[in-house]
């Protein structure tokens, strides 16, 4: 009886207190940000075009497509967003460079040549990427969020399951699927040879949205070629090549005039090119706009 009346005590001191695990204390926020979006088609873009002096990558939203992704009621549904492409009998290059960007803080006390101040994750947002024939996807544009994957009866009654995402990407040592970090851009090849001028679908899979306020900027693209030639400006204008933050300036931005970047976020432009021109730029920038982007290390 004692053990009874000491269970209901501890019980009701817990209910006093506010204690609680419900997981909706940590649901995203509700925003006016879509939770399902279908870009429709977009242009696949060439390297001469990335390259252009005074190239504007806000002027051509048929092959460069900036957005914003939100939280959904149902929190047991899969959110993102969806495009499709045409294939052009030659390799192409799948890019999705979501908000915001992340470096790894230097901690060794005798090399100082790396990062000094740690990335602030609290903007930072995860998108996972899948391409393949649009043939083979099995979601509803805009609708539902779904992969290209099937299943099919064999003569023994086993049920094995196909794949047929193209967009593989592969991490240190050779190993795959794998899928990049918060706040990484993730990229990918993808032969389209057998299929000029068929219908590819991309899927930009929301795995996190940024904590600061349930919101996930990113630009997509698809580049006509391979990800290793993806042309790249730094802040000083040298140029570069291959999938990183730098292929896809100032992804923080929207050509929807309904869906406002925070004024919180203006600084970001300004951090990227830093990141974009070196570690040393990163550390000076950090330094001089404490707060913003960055968090000195303690």
């Amino acid at each position: 009886m004692r053990g009874t009346v000491s269970l209901a005590f501890g019980a009701l001191v817990l209910l006093a207190s506010g204690c609680s695990n419900i997981r909706d204390n940590f649901r995203p926020v509700l925003s006016d940000a879509p939770f399902i979006y279908d870009i429709g088609e977009l242009r696949v873009i060439g390297g001469d075009e990335l390259e252009a002096d005074g190239f504007d990558y806000t002027s051509v939203p048929d092959a460069l497509h900036y957005g914003q992704l939100g939280a959904g009621e149902n929190p047991g549904l899969y959110g993102g967003a969806t495009f499709e492409f045409r294939g052009t009998g030659r390799d192409v290059c799948v890019v999705v460079d979501p908000e915001a960007m992340f470096w790894n803080v230097e901690i060794s006390t005798q090399e100082q040549s790396g990062y000094k101040y740690e990335d602030l994750f609290e903007d930072d947002g995860d998108l996972d990427m899948k391409a393949g024939l649009t043939a083979y996807y099995n979601g509803s544009p805009g609708i539902e969020i779904g992969d290209f994957s099937a299943v099919y009866d064999d003569a023994a009654g086993v049920e094995p399951e196909l794949e047929f995402n193209e967009c593989v990407q592969t991490g240190y040592g050779g190993t795959s699927p794998v899928h990049a970090g918060r706040g990484s851009v993730e990229f990918c090849d993808m032969d389209t040879s057998l299929h000029p001028g068929v219908m590819y679908t991309a899927v930009l899979e929301t795995f996190a949205l940024p904590i600061d306020d349930s919101v996930l900027n990113y630009g997509t693209m698809v580049f006509d070629g391979k990800c290793s030639d993806l042309p790249w400006r730094d802040a000083n204008g040298e140029k570069g090549s291959g999938g990183t933050e730098c292929v896809i300036p100032n992804e923080i931005q929207n050509a929807d005039p309904g869906l406002a970047i925070p004024e919180d976020k203006a600084w970001f432009p300004e951090l990227e090119s830093a990141f974009c021109t070196g570690k040393g730029k990163v550390n000076t920038w950090c330094k001089d706009n404490p707060g913003a982007g960055c968090v000195e290390v303690e």
